[in-house]
């Protein structure tokens, strides 16, 4: 009888473990490069009053994107950064630095795609600040093809920007 028991408890195991593994290995790879490809375009947000957020996102080759964002207020450049992203094939993974015109601060993220629609960028190295760069993450997400919420949570803080892409 105690042999049964335990015997049918392998068995059990067996069966619940092989069905997990089924259904992790059944879950749909996504296509980080061509995923990239849906920030290519102008964008622009709100930010506040008299204050627009400009995004111009080109491709760089066939797995990189380049990207322009500047900040004016009442039609004055306060603010201009620009932006690579490309995707490293070992790891799967799109690796990104930002680099602001003014002070020269270089920022480097991890991103990847994380369903069809957002992409999550967790800050790896700030060059000027290492020590403030620990836990910042960015959520990218496609609302629709030309609706991207972008969202970062810095010291349990959360702050979203709505961008429409223009062309």
């Amino acid at each position: 009888m105690k042999k049964a028991f335990i015997t049918s408890v392998i068995a059990l195991l067996l069966i619940l473990c092989s069905n997990g593994m089924q259904a992790q290995s059944s879950q749909k790879k996504l296509n980080q490069v061509e995923l990239l490809k849906k920030f290519i375009g102008t964008w622009k947000g709100e930010l506040g009053k008299d204050s627009i957020g400009w995004s111009e996102i080109s491709p760089f080759g066939e797995i990189s994107i380049v990207g322009n964002f500047k900040i004016e207020v009442k039609d004055k450049i306060v603010y201009q950064m620009k932006s690579i992203f490309g995707y490293d094939k070992k790891s799967d993974k799109i690796y990104s630095v930002d680099l602001e015109k003014k002070s020269g601060t270089m920022i480097f993220y991890q991103c990847e795609f994380i369903s069809d629609n957002v992409l999550k960028a967790v800050v790896i190295k700030d060059i000027t600040n290492p020590n403030v760069a620990s836990g910042k993450v960015y959520y990218e997400e496609f609302k629709t093809p030309d609706v991207l919420v972008e969202s970062v949570t810095e010291h349990n803080q959360k702050t979203s920007i709505t961008f429409k892409r223009i062309k």
